[in-house]
């Protein structure tokens, strides 16, 4: 329950990715945990439009487009990462930070926190900084959200 209060509360902030699937089938035993049928419970009722399920994806009786409906604990904000970190490695950190996440403007959109680091990306950084030697280190800001990325 409180995992759709979540989801409503994305859907009504605009907090929820384009591109998302939905799906009406009410036949599903799974539905109650699917993220795919609790957008359709949660959508903008202006959405006329988006993409959807076909009815026969049940057709065995089992769906293998289920997505489990999901929480979890997103991370931005790099400078309590880097609070400890000795002046000669902050640069090389750094660096291999921002080839991992992509390119320079992606890192600084993570450490803004206009984009959010999910559960797997959060682990890489911190077992990176302990590769260097740093453990316990943490990320300036975590929110709960539900995790529209195991799509």
């Amino acid at each position: 329950m409180k995992n759709i209060k979540i989801l409503e509360q994305a859907f009504k902030e605009g907090k929820t990715p384009k591109g998302i699937v939905y799906c009406f089938l009410e036949q599903c035993e799974k539905k109650t945990e699917c993220l795919r049928y609790q957008c359709t419970k949660c959508k903008n009722r202006a959405i006329r439009l988006d993409y959807a399920m076909f009815p026969d994806v049940l057709a065995d009786g089992e769906c293998k487009w289920f997505v489990p409906l999901r929480v979890v604990k997103m991370a931005w904000g790099f400078d309590s990462l880097f609070f400890d970190v000795k002046v000669r490695d902050a640069q090389s950190l750094r660096e291999t930070m921002k080839e991992y996440l992509g390119s320079d403007s992606q890192y600084y959109r993570y450490k803004l926190g206009q984009l959010k680091l999910n559960p797997n990306q959060q682990a890489h950084i911190k077992k990176l900084f302990a590769d260097y030697g740093y453990e316990n280190v943490d990320f300036d800001n975590y929110s709960t959200e539900i995790d529209f990325h195991n799509r």
